[in-house]
């Protein structure tokens, strides 16, 4: 029974870590966007930087919408009604792992 406890706290604390994470590439119609890695130098993208990963805590907290100390996207992708996108999300701190939310709730707009 220990060691089951113990595993179930180590995968908790692993799915905690991975938990946050930011908009790496965008599909649209078939052709993909890159972003940028948060804090890392800034390439043109559609997608706009965040410095951080960090959770964005208040209800008043300027950077809510687009995440922490985000900046403008320099490019500016079309799509069309009907049209398939799909964000690809990737842990923060340089893990680079995809994330899955397929059942969580998330604000993609």
């Amino acid at each position: 029974m220990m060691k089951l406890t113990v595993f179930v706290v180590l995968l908790l604390s692993a799915i905690s870590a991975f938990a946050h994470g930011y908009v790496a590439e965008v599909d649209i119609a078939g052709k993909s966007y890159m972003g940028n890695v948060p804090g890392g130098p800034a390439n043109p993208s559609i997608i706009f930087q965040i410095s951080d990963v960090s959770p964005v805590k208040g209800a008043s907290n300027p950077s809510l919408n687009c995440g922490l100390n985000a900046t403008s996207a320099t490019l500016v992708a079309s799509a069309n009604p009907g049209d398939k996108i799909d964000f690809h999300w990737r842990g923060g701190g340089g893990s680079n792992v995809r994330l899955l939310f397929s059942s969580w709730t998330l604000m993609e707009y």
